[in-house]
């Protein structure tokens, strides 16, 4: 029986479903390649004959996933996180069901299903262990709008708008009652969680100050963390509130009523702006979804495909 592992593969973090309650995963999609075998075996991914420490650093954002092997290479540690032990050393057919932004999905779809579609036995080793998988097929969904469906009956008696901030772009459409995608509305703009890192980076280095990525998130994520000055958690906090008030706006100006519909906030980049998207006078009704919701999203829609037979 063919496995169904869905993988969020996104331009900040990979995030991916396991096969059991809590084990689902999520790292930085980034990774140092090495000819020998690395001091650290933390996040230690063996392919091809190369060693990968999984999770270092985040590559600069990709159009295009499928134009090199980063994606790919990047995917296996979900693979190997929802096999696990009972799926070690033993090859396994699996169907991967991913997702693309709305905005490229038409044009990048096809491309997206080939590359990821691979009938030769693949071997890696994933923190020691083996395994070898054969990928059979490849089902490929828009993200945002997969999420949405996980609340399908939640909101099918209304309009909803709906954004799913990722790293690079933000994902916003309308659903119409009944669950309707309106497709003039469904765009994808940049304005992802790491234009929002890069403007605050940028701030701080004026003043001969560095700051990563996870020490911003922390700051976002409502936590006062003793060794930042209290003057750059309140410039962090006031950037983000500016980040999300423009944003918002953006959304106005392109014919979303964000203060009478309900508002759909999809993705870890809409959690680290929850605080702010909620203390907004621009909005009315809003829900939020966690970082897994596209990856639960592809599920849905792989098993309803492959129960017709598509």
């Amino acid at each position: 029986m063919n496995q169904i592992i869905c993988i969020d593969n996104g331009n900040k973090c990979h995030k991916a479903l396991g096969r059991y309650e809590g084990s689902n995963i999520s790292y930085s999609t980034g990774f140092i390649e090495s000819d020998v075998e690395p001091i650290s075996k933390d996040n230690l991914l063996t392919y091809n004959g190369k060693y990968y420490s999984v999770g270092t650093g985040r590559f600069s954002t990709i159009y295009n996933k499928a134009e090199d092997e980063r994606c790919f290479i990047l995917s296996l540690p979900a693979i190997a996180n929802y096999l696990g032990s009972q799926f070690a050393n033993r090859t396994t057919d699996i169907i991967l069901a991913v997702g693309l932004p709305i905005g490229n999905y038409g044009t990048l779809k096809d491309e997206f299903k080939k590359y990821f579609t691979r009938p030769n036995e693949i071997g890696f080793n994933w923190l020691g262990v083996d395994y070898s998988v054969r990928i059979k097929e490849c089902l490929v969904f828009p993200q945002g709008y997969s999420a949405y469906l996980t609340v399908f009956n939640e909101f099918k008696d209304t309009q909803v708008v709906c954004c799913d901030i990722g790293g690079y772009t933000a994902d916003i459409f309308t659903v119409n009652k009944g669950g309707k995608l309106d497709i003039r509305s469904a765009t994808s703009i940049n304005r992802g969680v790491i234009r929002l890192f890069k403007d605050i980076q940028q701030q701080l280095l004026r003043k001969d100050i560095r700051i990563s990525e996870e020490q911003i998130e922390e700051v976002l994520k409502g936590s006062d963390p003793i060794l930042i000055d209290k003057t750059i958690v309140n410039l962090i906090n006031s950037k983000a509130k500016q980040y999300t008030e423009s944003l918002i706006d953006e959304l106005r100006e392109m014919g979303h009523e964000t203060r009478m519909n309900p508002m759909l906030w999809i993705g870890g980049g809409s959690l680290l702006l929850k605080r702010f998207i909620e203390q907004s006078d621009k909005v009315g009704y809003v829900e939020f979804l966690d970082q897994y919701a596209n990856c639960k999203g592809y599920q849905l829609l792989a098993k309803k495909a492959l129960a017709k037979g598509e």
